[in-house]
């Protein structure tokens, strides 16, 4: 018996909270029972990125979640709360090559020259301990999940999951792959959704550039914040109602510097009070110009690469092929000065795009990638609001909300990484066909390939489903 003298004065939470939590866990109190005939109760935890340590967001949106779930226990529910950790695709990959990069082990200082399955090896490693470390720290807050059940997002039974449903939405045309412009971080080398990216505001420069008429006197003034892209240009676009062009449009133009000739286009999205009133059109290189092009029927040109350099390509001149986007960016200003071609530069304050993980600033661009059709899902969450489903507190959020789902984009989901979920396409070396499909349909689909090649059909013919017998 321990008498009240011997108890210590100042409360030590380490010995008297591990001593407690060890207790729970050896009588496996937090362990939910799949047999039980109690009510299911289930939380799954938002995974907290294994790049990182939990902060007092995590400590916030864990303690909710903890009362919740001990609340519904002692209410009488066979309750769970499933731990797990996110795999953090850019964010991860980003962490280990910087690692490699300051250890300068020779031959290992980034993921090309180790090779992919020794990459993968060594971020495994990385995952791990710091996944663990995660977990140790909500244990610390005493949280009641259920570590029998611990999942990490790249698990083979999430993969799985990601697989199935990947396949799914892509047998629904939900998914689908095609070109269109993308957030494009040169030094991750990755496209990044719009949630990953993030708006900064910064002190920039409007130029404003003379394009001289082909025919006869004359030139149309188009005011931009990107001189670089001017190579990429396909059109000079202006407001319908604008008055001031309305003789110029269907006109053709020379571009300064290259002499290539492009039209002056009417189109609604031009506002007659920015610049000039006259946008120059890169499809290529902007979300907003890429839509005006596909409504014209203008051919984009890519004139800068994933690495945020200027293309060798026909459009760019050859001393400016292999440069710096900033460093075009200051030729092409030099350049235009020269030829008489720049007519104004102001100070301009606007937004500029930065990826979340590395700060790099984005780089709009048209890339084939892999997209989720938002329209149609939007369509139901906005009809849960309207009907009264879904109420947001304080109301005025909706509002937001509704905005957001109306003019919502269509969702790019892939990612040029080594760590993280593979898509589940292949692609045939000869025909080029490809196909979505778990790898244990491949085979029997290649079969059917070859099979189409000797019948000199094509796949979906119906004419080599006879070899089905071969699987």
């Amino acid at each position: 018996m321990r008498l009240i003298e011997d108890l210590p004065t100042v409360y030590d939470a380490k010995a008297t909270e591990e001593e407690v939590y060890k207790f729970w866990e050896e009588n496996e109190c937090f362990k939910a029972d799949a047999n039980s005939k109690k009510p299911p109760y289930s939380i799954v935890i938002p995974p907290p990125n294994v790049t990182g340590v939990l902060h007092m967001g995590h400590a916030l949106d864990g303690t909710l979640q903890d009362i919740l779930t001990r609340y519904h226990r002692m209410s009488g529910y066979e309750a769970l709360w499933l731990p797990g950790t996110d795999h953090a695709g850019i964010a991860t990959q980003n962490v280990v090559e910087k690692k490699l990069r300051d250890q300068g082990v020779e031959g290992q200082t980034n993921r090309h020259e180790m090779g992919r399955e020794k990459f993968l090896e060594t971020t495994w490693d990385w995952a791990n301990e710091h996944k663990s470390a995660i977990l140790n720290q909500f244990k610390r807050l005493g949280a009641s999940f259920d570590r029998s059940r611990e999942r990490f997002t790249l698990d083979e039974g999430c993969s799985e999951a990601v697989k199935e449903v990947f396949i799914k939405l892509y047998e629904k045309e939900l998914i689908y792959k095609g070109a269109y412009i993308v957030n494009w971080c040169p030094r991750c080398q990755s496209a990044i959704s719009d949630i990953e990216t993030e708006y900064e505001t910064e002190d920039g420069h409007l130029w404003e550039i003379s394009y001289p008429l082909k025919d006869g006197p004359g030139a149309i003034v188009v005011a931009t914040t990107r001189p670089e892209t001017i190579y990429g240009d396909v059109a000079i676009a202006v407001n319908p109602k604008d008055f001031k062009y309305r003789d110029l449009v269907g006109k053709t133009v020379c571009m300064p510097l290259t002499g290539r000739e492009i039209p002056i286009i009417a189109d609604d999205y031009v506002d007659k009070s920015f610049g000039t009133g006259a946008l120059k059109i890169t499809p290529a290189h902007d979300p907003n110009d890429y839509e005006v092009g596909k409504r014209h029927n203008l051919k984009p040109i890519w004139v800068i690469d994933e690495e945020g350099k200027m293309k060798a390509c026909p459009e760019v001149p050859l001393e400016m092929q292999g440069l710096d986007r900033y460093e075009a960016r200051e030729k092409t200003v030099g350049w235009l000065k020269l030829n008489n071609s720049l007519v104004k530069i102001s100070e301009h304050v606007h937004n500029v795009g930065k990826c979340q993980r590395c700060g790099t600033t984005i780089e709009p661009l048209l890339s084939e990638q892999w997209f989720v059709k938002m329209e149609p899902l939007a369509k139901d969450a906005i009809a849960a609001v309207n009907d009264g489903r879904i109420k947001f507190v304080p109301e005025r959020w909706e509002k937001n909300y509704l905005g957001w789902m109306e003019n919502i984009r269509d969702w790019c989901i892939s990612r040029q990484l080594w760590w993280g979920h593979q898509i589940p396409a292949y692609y045939h070396n000869e025909t080029g066909e490809m196909v979505v499909a778990k790898e244990i349909r491949i085979r029997r689909i290649i079969l059917k390939i070859q099979m189409c090649l000797i019948l000199g059909s094509h796949l979906g013919c119906g004419l080599c489903q006879q070899w089905d017998f071969l699987m």
